[in-house]
């Protein structure tokens, strides 16, 4: 391996040679704060086979007491960064893993697995086992009453019997040129009663298609959250583009923009404002409050299969994908479903550049709760409402994010 270094201080060029796997990093000529990302593993067990013996509810989860059963012990990398992500097994004998860097049991051991960024790669071994006459307790179901089992049967009830060809779009028809938008009815959150109208469809701060890049979400009539790491960020003077339900175009201008951070690579939350309030036609989508943990222990604990909590996921076209979220940590980790009807509904080929800043949400009943957002290193908001709220204040004094209330369910 030969490392050459190049260009102004913090900024690198490194130049590798041999064989895939040999090496930890390879890094083009960018700032090395842009080019870094984070690696998380989470290790999750999944019951293959066993005999059940009965019930047990631990926190807001109904599990299965299970005997005699087969285990296989399993890695998920989640890779998070400003870049597009895909992952390779250099052990396929051992271990395989999808393209959402989940892996696959082949045969007990360590496999090695190589995350190509777009500007780094990294390695990371990971274990897999399945072992025999095992007793453990597995995953069933959300308790009634919790506050989990409100947000997983909203998106499956609402899916339930639907397909993307028909239900999949938020938008029937979309013409940027002449700011002509149809709504589809048929899309599952609107025959849900979702109000999607929060997410713009456009703006004029690219050119051609990119105007479906750079999403803004409104979180208060004159405030909506994007990606920062678009090249450059959000202009002063460009125009968001919301619709309503009836269909009827409301643009806004921005007048001011902050950006929120809290430095390294967690840095992609940008806030703009509008320069006069938008309508009450426009849903203002809310955030889970700083106590989210009480109301949400097992996402916050575990992260394993079976614990997963089904949301809304948007992109550039504006479909309406379906995404599990697994945990909230320092970032959140949001994985390809595992049930077949929520599959349905996922992106095929995966989120691609121009995704970044749609948002990822939660839905209660008829209500979004952004939790993160496409593609980007957004932290989850609910673990930085202190920082969201402050930027939000300094654009509007007083303003604030709206908490979802959570006084209705059980606590924790």
């Amino acid at each position: 391996m030969s490392i050459t270094l190049n260009g102004n201080p913090g900024e690198s060029e490194v130049v590798l040679n041999g064989n895939p796997g040999e090496s930890e990093i390879v890094v083009a000529s960018l700032p090395i704060a842009e080019a870094g990302f984070v690696l998380e593993e989470t290790v999750a067990q999944e019951v293959i086979s066993g005999s059940a013996s009965g019930q047990i509810t631990v926190n807001d989860a109904v599990l299965d007491q299970e005997t005699g059963a087969l285990i296989e012990t399993r890695s998920h990398l989640d890779a998070s960064g400003n870049e597009a992500f895909s992952f390779e097994s250099l052990d396929t004998g051992i271990a395989t893993v999808n393209s959402g860097g989940q892996t696959a049991w082949v045969a007990n051991g360590t496999a090695r697995i190589l995350v190509k960024g777009t500007h780094l790669w990294k390695r990371k071994n990971v274990a897999v086992d399945r072992t025999g006459g095992q007793s453990v307790n597995s995953f069933s179901h959300y308790a009634t009453g919790s506050l989990a089992k409100l947000l997983t049967d909203t998106v499956d009830n609402a899916i339930a019997g639907k397909t993307f060809a028909t239900n999949g779009l938020l938008f029937s028809s979309m013409d940027h040129v002449t700011s002509a938008y149809v709504r589809n009815t048929d899309s599952w959150p609107y025959l849900a009663g979702v109000d999607c109208t929060g997410i713009s469809c456009w703006n004029n701060d690219r050119l051609g298609i990119q105007g479906q890049w750079q999403h803004g979400t409104v979180l208060h009539p004159r405030i909506a959250i994007m990606a920062a790491h678009y090249a450059p960020p959000f202009h002063v003077g460009k125009t968001v583009r919301f619709v309503t339900n009836g269909n009827v175009v409301v643009d806004r201008v921005v007048d001011a923009v902050h950006h929120v951070t809290n430095g390294a690579i967690y840095n992609d939350t940008y806030l703009v404002r509008f320069d006069t309030a938008l309508p009450g036609t426009i849903n203002v989508v809310q955030v889970l409050p700083s106590d989210w943990q009480d109301f949400l222990p097992s996402i916050l604990t575990n992260g394993n299969v079976g614990y997963r909590i089904p949301g809304l996921v948007t992109d550039q076209l504006k479909a309406a994908y379906v995404y599990d979220l697994r945990y909230i940590r320092v970032n959140a980790g949001w994985d390809v479903p595992e049930d077949e009807t929520r599959q349905l509904f996922v992106k095929p080929g995966g989120f691609v550049g121009g995704d970044s800043g749609a948002p990822k949400c939660l839905i209660a009943g008829t209500q979004l709760i952004m939790v993160s957002s496409a593609s980007s290193t957004t932290l989850p908001y609910a673990n930085n409402l202190t920082l969201l709220d402050a930027g939000m204040d300094a654009l509007v004094s007083g303003a604030s994010s709206t908490k979802f209330d959570v006084s209705g369910f059980t606590a924790y």
